[in-house]
């Protein structure tokens, strides 16, 4: 089924969401969401922390803004993210992970982030990225950023931080690419 959610969404603490603060053992699919997201931390234009998997989803025509693991469409994500989009809006945060798509994709999992694509700027201080801001063990596949992302340290178009340290899969990039300009330190 699809959801379509449009307005503003504020808060003064953790797991902010358009559509929800937390998901777990969920599945959203279908949902658009427009209008802006404002929260501290993990903070998404989606979920702001997604222990499901979301798939042909978007958020469009709205910012948005956090400290923390902010992301376009989710500030923390555990699973699989398949065919996501944001576009018209961007991620504006004062902290670290950050990303277009998710800000900060954990667990060491098979699990991807595979067919995104983000259509807005992403701002951060560490760990920013066009799809991620930091990663550990997942995989990106398919996945492009067309705007300015811009940092101080670990920051780039695809992902600004990514390692797979201690943990039994590779991280892996695959048919991946930015188009926009890249601003940072390190």
């Amino acid at each position: 089924s699809s959801y379509r959610q449009d307005g503003i969404v504020k808060g003064s603490g953790p797991c902010i969401g358009g559509l929800v603060g937390t998901v777990k053992n969920f599945v959203i699919n279908s949902y658009h969401k427009n209008g802006n997201i404002h929260g501290t931390d993990y903070v998404g234009g989606l979920a702001g922390i997604c222990s499901g998997s979301m798939q042909n989803s978007y958020h469009e025509n709205g910012n948005v803004y956090g400290n923390n693991y902010v992301g376009g469409i989710v500030g923390l994500a555990e699973k699989t993210l398949s065919s996501i989009f944001f576009s018209g809006g961007n991620i504006v945060a004062s902290g670290y992970a950050v990303g277009g798509i998710v800000g900060n994709a954990t667990r060491a999992t098979l699990d991807s982030i595979v067919n995104v694509e983000v259509f807005g700027s992403v701002t951060g201080t560490d760990s920013v990225g066009g799809i991620v801001g930091s990663t550990i063990s997942h995989r990106i596949k398919k996945a492009h950023s067309t705007r300015d992302i811009k940092g101080e340290n670990f920051v780039g178009g695809v992902a600004g931080y990514a390692c797979n340290k201690d943990y039994p899969f590779n991280y892996d990039v695959d048919s991946s690419y930015a188009t926009g300009n890249v601003f940072g330190n390190n």
